[in-house]
């Protein structure tokens, strides 16, 4: 090739000959038409245009949110507050319908109102003794008044100096009635000042008993007034006895020195003197009645319980006259006496709760700080009638610790229960103290100061009636009072073996009877548990019955329902037409979904005991056969379904009889492959055998036993059974 074609092929002389070409271009005039825009400029400026109007409406948008989400947020917060507002008037207006929330047995709120309650009845004791002492003042005063009055001129008498023959300067001495009218008066004047003393030293102390003691809490002001209260009662009331018979001693001396004085003047002449005699006699008359009258009550008050009369004379009398009584007792006594006094026994009866419960509370030498306590919130709540010290004390009627002071208290705590449940009380109490069992669940002294729950805390009489009032509130509400399943659950998991339900208590109301519904369904050792599963199973039972599905599906969807009907099949105690409702409910429509999921329960069926008496003695089998029902024409054992262990179970119960159908019908529709052992559906093929022959034997158990006979004969020979 030439050279001339090299260099016009040369790059670097096209790259020159380019240059020269623009730069010729460039020195061409501009053309007019070159300077409108093309039509990608053209886009490109619609595109900057459109991207104007998109930010700016974007701007619009963002603003126009941000002012919707304001007002949206201005709007929750107002109906934020009308919510607000309408459960602060609803709570308001339902508040003596609802229970009240529970509190600390030593809460300050109680033991304060408690407090004023054991004031005022102190207050009104002290009064009463106040006003005893006070009249007996005031007679003291006028009596002494009278008594001065006539022991002046026998003074006199004595003072008197005597002209004596020997020139003695001393009195000669009175006759001895004047001594003796001296002496009484005398008597009756000393009486009348200790009297007045004991008077003045009693209203001292009756003043101290309604002052306030020393406590740092209401609790240990209440317990300090109830133990001085203690301490001074029984004193008190002797002193007021003692106040009370000093003062008859000072009549009486005084009367029996007026009658010597009296008859003394009548026989102080040397002529009769009529009149005087007759006031003498008609005195001393009155004298004895008086005395006879003040017998009489003492000997009836000593004899008898609870006598009007009774006073510290009776009281210590009784003894003596009791025995006495029973020593003149002969044994024909007349129907009168007879009727009398099984009437007596029958008043002593009726007192005779009150006595020993009496007793009960009273205060003892070896009580712990906690018993004086529950002893002393008991006799101030059961001595009321206010009803607002009933409403303020019973928040801290706190099951727990009664349950704690064992079962000693029982009866004090059935007691208070019945005191808080009276006519008298207002409804909040009542469903206070029926809310006191699911607070109970949450009481401090369950757990030791880890956290831990404590070994030691056992079921008792206190626990165990908790579970029948659970049981009771349940049922009394056909089912609807889920609230109580939890602290049900609690009290039954003090049981032994029962642990497993002490988790449960703590969860909702829903889900801890979701959670009893599955409580069988478990392979280890359980306790004692019927009755609470009864009663979540009939209370589901009775919202299927009142059209609350929903309510159920809410329950059953906090756990898998597969374990559910695992606990229906495998519960001990409740027969097929008691759950069929709630197996029904579940497995409506989702038939063969959950026999799928129940595969392996039934190829692993544990070991379960029959109903002898039932009409379905073998729950599962009997679950089985309501599939089918249920289920379409075209069923199919699920391919993992090994009713080897079914087969089983029916003939340990000798059960072919009633479930051979069932079976058949399981087998037929590929249950017979999935087998893992054939020699439990030989037992049902060897019942065929032994039935097809029968009059009534069913079409299907007469088909099995022929068209199986190919599969099970082998079998047969292998284990070299013969035939009967």
């Amino acid at each position: 090739m030439s050279s001339r074609s090299r260099r016009s092929r040369s790059p670097r002389f096209k790259r020159r000959k380019s240059i020269t070409e623009r730069i010729g271009v460039e020195e061409r005039p501009i053309d007019p038409i070159s300077l409108a825009p093309s039509k990608f400029d053209q886009l490109l400026e619609l595109f900057k245009t459109l991207n104007g109007l998109v930010s700016e409406q974007s701007r619009a948008l963002n603003t126009q949110k941000d002012e919707i989400k304001a007002e949206l947020q201005a709007q929750l917060r107002t109906m934020d507050k009308h919510t607000a507002m309408l459960s602060a008037l609803e709570k308001d207006a339902t508040r003596d319908d609802r229970a009240l929330d529970g509190k600390a047995w030593n809460n300050d709120q109680t033991w304060g109102a408690l407090d004023k309650e054991s004031l005022a009845k102190i207050k009104v004791m002290v009064d009463e003794w106040r006003d005893l002492m006070q009249i007996s003042l005031v007679f003291i005063a006028l009596f002494l008044t009278v008594v001065t009055a006539f022991i002046s001129p026998i003074i006199q008498i004595f003072t008197t100096p005597s002209n004596n023959a020997d020139g003695s300067t001393k009195n000669q001495l009175p006759s001895v009635p004047l001594q003796l009218v001296a002496l009484f008066y005398y008597m009756a004047l000393i009486s009348s000042i200790f009297n007045s003393v004991l008077c003045v030293l009693g209203m001292q102390w009756g003043a101290r008993l309604i002052a306030t003691p020393l406590g740092k809490t209401n609790l240990a002001r209440a317990l300090a007034r109830e133990r001085r209260m203690l301490s001074a009662e029984g004193k008190m009331r002797s002193l007021m006895g003692v106040l009370i018979w000093t003062l008859l001693l000072s009549i009486g001396f005084f009367v029996l020195g007026f009658l010597i004085q009296l008859w003394d003047l009548s026989f102080s002449f040397t002529t009769s003197a009529p009149i005087l005699i007759v006031g003498g006699v008609f005195a001393t008359g009155l004298t004895l009645i008086i005395l006879g009258i003040i017998t009489v009550t003492t000997v009836h008050a000593g004899v008898n319980d609870n006598s009007p009369f009774e006073s510290p004379l009776s009281n210590a009398m009784k003894p003596l006259l009791r025995w006495i009584l029973r020593c003149v007792q002969k044994q024909g006594h007349s129907q009168t006496e007879d009727n009398r006094d099984r009437g007596g026994r029958g008043e002593s009866k009726g007192t005779a709760d009150k006595e020993d419960l009496a007793a009960l509370v009273e205060w003892k030498k070896d009580d712990a700080p906690n018993t004086l306590a529950l002893k002393t919130y008991a006799k101030l709540v059961l001595n009321t009638n206010d009803a607002e010290v009933l409403e303020r004390s019973i928040p801290s009627f706190e099951f727990g610790e009664w349950y704690a002071a064992g079962d000693s208290l029982l009866p004090i705590f059935h007691a208070l229960r019945q005191r808080f449940l009276a006519t008298d009380t207002s409804f909040r109490v009542k469903e206070t103290v029926h809310k006191q069992l699911v607070y109970a669940k949450d009481w401090e002294g369950w757990k030791d100061q880890e956290g831990e729950w404590r070994s030691d805390r056992k079921a008792n009489n206190v626990t165990r009636w908790c579970q029948n009032q659970c049981f009771e509130l349940i049922d009394s509400s056909h089912g609807l009072r889920h609230d109580f399943f939890p602290p049900f659950a609690f009290f039954a998991s003090l049981e032994e073996d029962n642990h497993d339900l002490r988790k449960w208590a703590s969860v909702s109301n829903e889900e801890c009877v979701a959670r009893i519904l599955c409580t069988f369904d478990s392979d280890k050792e359980l306790g004692d548990r019927e009755d609470i599963f009864r009663r979540a199973v009939v209370a589901c039972d009775r919202l299927l019955s009142d059209g609350r599905t929903d309510d159920v599906t809410a329950i059953l969807s906090c756990v898998d329902r597969a374990s559910v009907l695992r606990s229906l099949i495998q519960n001990p105690d409740m027969w097929w037409y008691e759950i069929d409702s709630l197996v029904a409910f579940i497995v409506k429509g989702n038939e063969i979904e959950i026999l799928d999921e129940m595969a392996s329960f039934f190829s692993n069926l544990p070991e379960m005991s029959a109903f002898t008496i039932s009409n379905d003695p073998l729950l599962v089998c009997t679950f089985l056969e309501h599939i089918i029902r249920q289920s379409l024409s075209n069923f199919a054992a699920p391919q993992f379904l090994d009713l080897s262990p079914v087969l089983d179970i029916v003939h340990q119960h000798n059960l072919f009889q009633h479930y051979s159908m069932t079976l058949i019908y399981y087998l037929n529709r590929g249950g017979l492959d999935n087998l893992s052992d054939l020699h439990p559906a030989l037992e049902l093929w060897e019942y065929c055998h032994d039935v097809h022959n029968d009059p009534g034997t069913s079409d299907e158990v007469v088909t099995f036993y022929r068209e199986r006979a190919y599969c099970f004969i082998p079998v047969q020979r292998r284990m070299r059974r013969p035939r009967a």
